[in-house]
């Protein structure tokens, strides 16, 4: 396995780890487990199930951006309408994504890490260790 090491560890087993994936595992004569091909990208399916991609909509992809507009306003709020959604930044951070109607899908701030509707759950930090987690 190219970018992959083992090592064998005096009279416990080998030891396996790995320079792409987080893995470190030690295998004995009491590991049960079997191990996969981990050189096989499992993100791809899910990313592209059921999406439309490839050469045969770029001209869709094409038409969503040439009628797509940015705006700023006066108070520095950003505003992007795109494919009938808008997507709104105002300049304290706050974002709030909305469909043509108005009706508010997902907003968050960064100063309280905020997030709706209801059934998304989200913490967010500027600090040391800046992270947004969205459940």
């Amino acid at each position: 396995m190219k970018g992959n090491n083992f090592s064998l560890c005096q009279d416990v087993g080998v030891s396996f780890t790995s320079e792409a994936c987080a893995l470190i595992y030690l295998v004995d004569g009491s590991t049960t487990d079997t191990f996969t091909d981990l050189t096989k990208d499992y993100t791809l399916p899910v990313f592209y199930d059921d999406s439309r991609h490839g050469p045969s909509y770029m001209a869709e992809a094409h038409d969503v951006i040439a009628n797509s507009a940015y705006t700023c306003t006066e108070d520095c709020t950003e505003i992007y309408d795109i494919n009938g959604f808008r997507i709104t930044q105002a300049a304290d951070g706050l974002v709030k994504v909305t469909r043509v109607d108005n009706k508010c899908l997902i907003r968050t701030s960064p100063g309280n890490g905020t997030m709706g509707p209801p059934g998304i759950h989200c913490t967010a930090s500027l600090g040391k260790t800046s992270h947004l987690f969205v459940r």
